[in-house]
């Protein structure tokens, strides 16, 4: 095989594990994506819970 054509196979290669890297990146970004979100809605969930009646009946509780 000449030069041009190892160049060629080279390149093929190149592009082929850019184009891998590439989607694994997207796809780990869109997974952290959706863990931010989950984790977010459970903290505003948490946070919620915290209306001033609720806080009033933990304290009260505790004295």
């Amino acid at each position: 095989m000449n030069e041009k054509g190892f160049a060629e196979i080279e390149l093929a290669i190149f592009l082929f594990m850019l184009t891998c890297c590439l989607a694994s990146f997207v796809k780990i970004d869109s997974h952290l994506k959706i863990v931010e979100k989950r984790d977010l809605y459970e903290f505003e969930r948490k946070w919620n819970e915290f209306t001033p009646s609720n806080v009033q009946r933990v304290y009260q509780e505790k004295k």
